[in-house]
């Protein structure tokens, strides 16, 4: 399921047996395993539904529908009808069904436990048998017989820890050698070759290390070996701070008492003088003369006895910080012992209260030795302060010095009544640190046994000044990291850790089971840590969980369906497929047989995407396969299905905590893409009513001028370049004349042509405004005319389009180019061309620009 590495079963030519296994890959440092694919298996194949055929149509609808009604009674009310059995002892969900052989798969464990001066707790077995095999030679045939051998020894040495969980690593190794010697079909020479690398194998795990498998017992053993080494790094410099600081005291009290008439008294001299050196000196005479020397003024007494008071309560406590100049002894720091509290909240709760007792007195001590030693303790100053000093005055320095206490809880042994005081150890933020092993996370539990403590680590991280670490026991890296984490936080840690069904309860295999719950999201793995900082997103922190940004984890399933037809189809591994290898969650669960497979059953992952609460017709089934590769169909109850739903929740609330699809990010998203929207589309209404009122009187202007210029011409009787030439700019127009003279020169020009007027005018000698023109004073430079027809358009000195020759091109062109032109700004007049080819379609299109 997670982070596991895959074997093979192909044998090499002196392997040994078929059935042993060997692998193709290995697994790297026990923090960044390596995950693989899973091992390849026969193909599972789905059975022909035996549902009643049509032979009697009245009769097999009348017993399909007794099967409906059997099947809906079992979802909505779990009664078993029938025809019905419960889930067969070998059969496993089917998307775990290629790790049936979990033998030969190769994963973390047995982890080796390392020595205190170790740079880490615990290193992988496989991690350090690779080690030795790469380091072993070059490669070749050799290299690969000693690693396959290898691997076999590996697989032996986890099954002795299994059944032997005492076993340190060099016993292990010796027996699981000579095991395969015995069992092994190999002889002569081959044989002679399995034994030699055994041997090589055996000399190099020759180590008195101890073992772990994943067992109960693995989070207390982790802890074990991260404390100690914890406690060493964060005491080291303080042990020598401590040290000097008894040092100090000490030579205050010798001072003293070097100056006291003790000091120089005849048996303190002959003492002192050593046993050499006795009978050549007379320590009598010798004390005379001393004694008619001045002596210095001795301490008061009341402050020989303060100190010699405070360098007893240091020295006490001393041993518990270590040895600074013995810092990497083989049994760790001196005197730090774990000595958990088993399965009882008061009696933690009493150690701390002892245990703060005795390091409140300590840095009183320590507080005051500092003051003696710089001769700056003042009696009537702080007498009265230290008389009064508790808990409340320790730094948060000091704090970090006392050493926790450690309680450890099992579900089985917390009942309804440890649920005040455990929270009242949470809620004062007391320095416990709490392992908490479950061992059921389903809703049915046995008698006595409480559920309500699956809930505890989200209890605890809503408080928000506890450290909170969930996490399954298959994941050892992320533990030993976890407990780390969680000893360097001051206050309470809460250390929620998924140890797996206890045997027998399971058909799974304990790793594939702690696995499993975090597949299933039925134990989601995270971490809540207060010092991170203040906010939400840095202190949550989901802990690489498969495929998290998804509801559930989706695979690919193959199997070959009842015509023999190969198949794959995506199916999701939800709490259901979790849960059916429980065996105390059975009442939920029904393996219904083929002659009972109904059209209205429908796969689990579709039914949970419908509106379940209101099918009440569909029956929902999950796959499961046996040992023999055959499909089977599990019916889950309506009850069962609604913990999926409650399931889901939780997970959809922990996506959000951790910074997946959070609901209010995403609605203040949505909010503000909503807000720019509408920004925009008033900045964009602004733009073009600005635009089209500058259109506007642009079009204005320009139709007074080109009337002005008009007007002028008929008054002038010219039509000087009016029917060629582009329509005249602004600045150019020439002005109107004044009403008098152009109606003086009207009346001239009617005299003119009366003599001679036959009432009709000369086309050529009139402007037409048929002919195409720009507005050029509106353009925009472009391109778009010019690039079309160089020959028909082309720029003044303003870079501003005119209609150069109109009849350079066809009426097509005109007509193009005032459809392309982006202010609309070319009029194509009329065309010169009848003859033109779709000339009717131009002239309709046209329109809109006249």
């Amino acid at each position: 399921m997670e982070r596991e590495t895959k074997r093979t079963d192909a044998p090499m030519p002196d392997q040994g047996a078929p059935g042993d296994p060997a692998t193709i890959d290995a697994t790297g440092s026990e923090a960044q395993p390596v995950e693989a694919a899973p091992l390849p298996g026969a193909i599972p194949v789905e059975p022909a539904s035996e549902l009643p055929d049509a032979a009697d149509p009245v009769m097999a609808a009348k017993q399909r529908s007794e099967i409906l009604k059997s099947l809906l009674a079992f979802y909505a009310h779990g009664l078993a009808p029938v025809g019905e059995t419960a889930v067969g002892e070998r059969c496993w969900p089917a998307l775990l069904h290629p790790y049936r052989r979990f033998a030969a798969i190769r994963h973390e464990f047995p982890l080796c436990l390392l020595p205190p001066g170790a740079d880490r707790p615990a290193r992988s077995l496989a991690e350090i048998i690779d080690e030795f095999v790469d380091e072993s030679g070059p490669d070749g045939d050799e290299k690969e017989r000693l690693r396959r051998h290898a691997y076999q020894l590996e697989a032996r040495i986890g099954e002795l820890v299994s059944d032997n969980p005492g076993l340190s690593l060099d016993a292990a190794a010796g027996k699981a050698s000579a095991n395969l010697l015995d069992v092994t079909p190999l002889a002569g020479k081959k044989k002679q070759r399995l034994g030699e690398n055994l041997e090589q194998l055996r000399a190099a795990l020759a180590r008195p290390l101890g073992l772990a498998g994943c067992e109960p017992d693995l989070p207390c053993k982790l802890f074990e070996q991260v404390a100690p080494r914890h406690w060493r790094t964060r005491s080291a410099a303080w042990s020598e701070q401590l040290a000097m600081l008894v040092h100090n005291l000490r030579d205050i009290l010798r001072v003293d008492f070097d100056h006291s008439p003790d000091a120089k008294s005849a048996g303190h001299l002959r003492d002192a003088l050593g046993t050499g050196q006795r009978d050549d000196v007379d320590a009598e005479r010798m004390a005379a003369m001393l004694g008619r020397t001045r002596l210095a003024e001795p301490l008061p007494e009341e402050r020989r006895t303060r100190i010699r008071e405070t360098l007893e309560t240091l020295t006490g406590l001393q041993p518990l910080f270590g040895d600074p100049d013995r810092r990497d002894d083989s049994n760790g720091v001196s005197s730090f012992s774990l000595d958990p509290v088993s399965d009882d909240c008061a009696a933690a709760l009493a150690r701390h209260d002892a245990r703060q007792r005795e390091m409140v007195a300590f840095f009183r001590a320590v507080r005051v030795a500092e003051l003696e030693v710089s001769n700056r303790y003042e009696a009537a100053l702080h007498d009265s302060f230290f008389a009064s000093f508790d808990a409340s005055h320790l730094s948060r320095e000091e704090l970090s010095l006392c050493p926790p206490v450690v309680l450890v809880l099992h579900q089985a042994d917390v009942g309804d009544w440890d649920a005040q005081a455990l929270l009242g150890l949470l809620v004062a933020d007391l320095p416990v640190k709490i392992i908490l092993q479950l061992d059921c996370l389903g809703s049915r539990t046995p008698p006595g046994r409480s559920t309500w403590v699956c809930a505890l680590p989200r209890m605890a991280m809503s408080l928000g000044h506890v450290f909170v670490m969930q996490c399954p026991a298959s994941r050892p890296g992320e533990l030993v990291k976890g407990f780390a984490r969680g000893l360097d936080h001051i206050g309470s840690a809460l250390f929620c850790v998924y140890t797996g069904a206890p045997t027998g309860e399971s058909r799974l295999p304990r790793y594939l089971d702690c696995a499993s719950a975090t597949e299933s999201r039925a134990f989601p793995a995270y971490e809540y840590d207060p010092d991170r900082g203040p906010t939400q997103a840095e202190r949550m922190c989901l802990l690489d969980n498969p495929q998290q940004t998804r509801a559930w984890v989706s695979e690919p399933f193959a199997f070959r369906d009842a015509s023999g037809a190969n198949k794959t189809r995506d199916i999701a591994f939800t709490l259901a497929d979790f849960l059916m290898t429980d065996v105390r969650q059975a009442e939920f669960f029904c393996q219904v047989p083929p002659s009972h497979w109904h059209p209205n059953m429908v796969p689990l992952d579709e039914f949970l995407d419908m509106d379940w609460e209101i099918a009440v017709r569909d029956i929902p089934y999950l796959l499961a396969v046996d040992e023999n590769g055959k499909l089977h169909r599990v019916v889950v109850t309506r009850s069962m299905v609604r913990q999926i739903a409650h399931c889901a929740a939780r997970w959809r609330t922990l996506q959000e905590e951790g910074g997946i699809g959070n609901s209010h990010a995403l609605n203040l998203l949505a909010a503000e893409k909503d807000c720019l929207q509408q920004q925009l589309a008033e900045e964009v209404a602004r733009i073009r009513e600005q635009h089209e009122l500058q259109l506007e009187q642009g079009v204005g202007e320009l139709t007074r001028e080109i009337v002005a210029r008009i007007a002028a011409q008929l008054t002038d009787g010219t039509d000087s370049g009016f029917a060629a030439a582009s329509t005249p700019s602004l600045t150019q127009a020439a002005a109107a004349p004044p009403a008098a003279e152009s109606a003086a020169a009207a009346e001239a020009v009617a005299a003119e042509s009366a003599p001679g007027d036959t009432g009709e005018t000369d086309e050529e000698d009139s402007p037409s405004l048929d002919e195409p023109y720009i507005d050029t004073p509106l353009c925009t430079a472009c391109d778009d005319c010019t690039t079309m027809s160089a020959q028909i358009f082309a720029y003044n000195e303003d870079k501003q389009a005119y209609i150069k020759d109109a009849a350079a091109g066809t009426y097509q062109e005109l007509v193009l180019a005032a459809e392309k032109c982006p202010v609309s700004i070319i009029h194509p007049g009329k065309p010169r061309d009848a003859d033109e080819p779709n000339l009717d379609e131009w002239i309709a299109r046209a329109k809109p620009y006249l």
